[in-house]
């Protein structure tokens, strides 16, 4: 009926990620809550009410270990669990790193509500096009007061010098952009604030 792979899938989802029987049944869609009891009590791990598990450092150790390449059913005779368990460690340490490996019991407690990750990856992406495009206005605002004279003040650059700037990064950053952050570079600048244009 289910294969030793499909029964060992089964039993080490509930035995190393912590779910609960239902949770397992939910997540494979197999087998009856019956089966999935019987196959738990049945497995080495079990020893009661209670279920192993496996410390932080232990999976992270798994998982480091297999991504060098050791054989995952030595490094799990060593961890105490199955292949199965160190290739789900290591597909989550490759990919989320330590805290892919985490469970609620070792988890940090954020401070606040975390973001979705792809929030965060998309904020990290604006933040850095926002710094791109502030090197750019000044390293072409110091090319520009080279090449005329030796003026240290971005404010002082008539119209024609600040039109050179923009023409110069506009191709990469588009000419909105460009235009809104060189004004607000300038304003700042005659202010002699060290801050550019957080706000672009």
């Amino acid at each position: 009926m289910f294969s030793m792979e499909d029964r060992r899938r089964a039993v080490d989802l509930y035995f190393t990620e912590g779910m609960t029987i239902r949770k397992v049944i939910a997540e494979l869609g197999y087998p009856s809550e019956g089966a999935l009891v019987k196959w738990v009590r049945e497995d080495p791990r079990y020893t009661g009410a209670c279920r192993r598990s496996y410390t932080l450092e232990c999976k992270t150790n798994a998982a480091r270990r297999a991504l060098e390449g050791e054989p995952l059913a030595r490094v799990a005779r060593d961890a105490g669990c199955t292949p199965t368990s160190v290739y789900q460690w290591m597909r989550r340490y490759r990919s989320e790193g330590i805290l892919g490996l985490m469970d609620r019991r070792n988890a940090p407690m954020p401070a606040e509500p975390m973001p979705a990750a792809g929030d965060d990856v998309e904020e990290l992406r604006r933040q850095v096009e926002v710094l791109r495009l502030e090197n750019a206005v000044m390293r072409e605002t110091i090319d520009v007061l080279k090449a005329d004279d030796p003026r240290l003040d971005p404010s002082m650059l008539t119209n024609r010098e600040r039109t050179r700037v923009v023409d110069a990064i506009r191709g990469e950053f588009g000419l909105a952009a460009c235009l809104k952050a060189v004004v607000f570079c300038f304003n700042v600048c005659s202010t002699g604030s060290a801050v550019f244009f957080r706000s672009v």
